[in-house]
């Protein structure tokens, strides 16, 4: 694989070398609330006239508004932007605290907690959140993207979402300086024991090299290309966990979700349906909803329902679903997406309504939890539970371990036969959660096409029923450019 690490030289990553930094008042750039009197800098300071006096920066001085430099230099600059103060714009504003050095450094934890949590006008004043030692709180506040994401949520602080943006900057900056190996490519090491539902963990090679490309977020894809003269493919497990939770709930006496998944519906689909029109739509006809569903936008609805149906059957609650749902809507990319808790809950109520069976489902592992202290998946991979069989976090625990281990299971069969059939010039990279990738010659697409069906036929039996987990195939020349084949 020839990760060409590509930057985007367009939009706001050009300018990523004032990227790690924002001022101590939040205002760089500025946010719209000023008064136009004056123009607060650092903590409680307001800018003297500059027409008269001193300002200093960097060691740099201006007498009485001369400056001896030229127009060109910082200090000539700073005199400019101070004697049109109360004109400025929000980004020139910000230019000026970074002349002034009243800014803080974004990449310093301790300066980020004291901009964050302390009381204004020092600091913002945000509600405090702590580190965690497992799901207990420690007595140490946090600077994570999660603290940052949770407080935005509460409040849609611009200083937050520029926080954020910042974040993503240097995580990107990581991405394009990590360490290459002596041909020019990255590499990493894969732990084919390193989860507890099949999968392989992903970490930096042993050389030092790359990094653990399971947490690549979306928009930062693009940055990994396919070799000269091949194409870069992923191929998902469509609805992959959906099909295990439908089957085991069909055995409890609740068919509803297995005949949405074989009637073509995807849940999350008619999940927005219900939320938009009510729940008139579970009398409706199946081949009527399938016309109504495909009518439907993927937007901020239709994610948030995705995330409702997992959440909801995973066990989560309104107020965590919702900070997943801003959380992964950051990864992706797009625009954050702020949905209450009183929403989230009103789409967890409607699919426990149209699938009572999910709600079974829960109740009987709780109960084999307490009976046998394991569950089995359908490969016949046991996982044991030692902590309290009666602890909600070990049920958290327990409710997804059969819809991602029949997962993984199906995309290492998938990856068994790809490595098998490597005739056509496949070259294996990496497996996803529900995806394989992989690179191919592009003089071999239409044979690569062929085969990809026969790699993904792998039937397996979940609580009696058969079934084969349907697929999608992407192609593009990078990970983040692919388009259905």
């Amino acid at each position: 694989m020839s990760e060409q690490l590509q930057l985007l030289r367009d939009g706001p990553l050009a300018a990523d070398e004032a990227a790690h930094r924002i001022s101590d008042n939040g205002r760089s750039p500025r946010c719209p609330e000023r008064t136009p009197e004056a123009v607060a800098i650092g903590k409680d300071e307001t800018l003297p006239p500059p027409s008269t006096g001193t300002v200093q920066s960097a060691g740099e001085s201006v007498e009485g508004g001369s400056c001896g430099a030229g127009p060109n230099s910082r200090a000539a600059r700073i005199v400019h932007l101070a004697q049109q103060a109360p004109l400025l714009t929000d980004a020139e504003l910000g230019e000026l605290d970074c002349l002034l050095d009243r800014q803080i450094n974004t990449a310093s934890s301790k300066q980020m907690r004291a901009f964050l949590y302390d009381p204004p006008p020092a600091g913002c004043g945000f509600q405090k959140r702590w580190i965690k030692d497992g799901a207990k709180n420690t007595n140490k506040l946090s600077t994570s993207i999660d603290a940052l994401l949770a407080n935005y949520r509460l409040k849609q602080d611009r200083r937050l979402e520029l926080c954020l943006l910042l974040s993503d900057r240097l995580t990107q900056c990581e991405s394009l300086n990590c360490k290459l190996d002596k041909d020019g490519r990255i590499r990493f090491s894969l732990n084919l024991a390193g989860t507890k539902v099949g999968r392989a963990a992903c970490h930096a090679s042993n050389t030092g090299s790359g990094y653990g490309l399971h947490s690549t977020q979306d928009r930062h894809k693009h940055l990994f290309r396919a070799d000269p003269g091949f194409d870069f493919y992923s191929v998902d497990l469509a609805g992959a966990d959906s099909w295990t939770v439908a089957a085991e709930c069909k055995a409890l006496g609740d068919p509803t979700m297995w005949l949405d998944l074989t009637a073509g519906l995807k849940p999350a689909k008619v999940l927005s349906l219900l939320y938009l029109e009510g729940s008139s739509v579970n009398s409706r006809p199946r081949d009527q909803l399938a016309s109504q569903c495909r009518a439907l936008p993927k937007d901020w609805l239709y994610d948030s329902a995705k995330k409702a149906c997992h959440g909801s059957a995973y066990g989560e609650a309104e107020v965590t679903m919702a900070e997943t749902i801003l959380r992964d809507s950051w990864q992706g990319g797009g625009k954050l997406v702020n949905v209450t808790a009183a929403q989230c809950r009103k789409l967890q109520s409607l699919f426990f309504q149209r699938y009572p069976g999910v709600k079974r489902r829960i109740e009987r592992i709780k109960m084999l939890l307490q009976r046998d202290g394991f569950l089995i998946a359908a490969s016949g991979l046991k996982r044991d539970f030692f902590a309290p069989k009666n602890d909600h976090q070990t049920l958290k625990d327990a409710l997804p371990f059969t819809p991602a281990a029949n997962t993984a299971h199906c995309c290492n069969l998938a990856l068994l036969k790809l490595w098998q059939d490597r005739a056509e010039g496949v070259q294996p990279l990496l497996t996803v959660h529900d995806a394989i990738l992989f690179q191919a010659p592009q003089a071999k697409r239409q044979g690569v096409a062929e085969r990809i069906p026969a790699w993904f036929a792998n039937p397996i039996c979940v609580a009696g029923t058969t079934f084969t987990i349907p697929f999608e195939a992407l192609r593009g020349p990078s990970w983040g450019q692919l388009e259905p084949l």
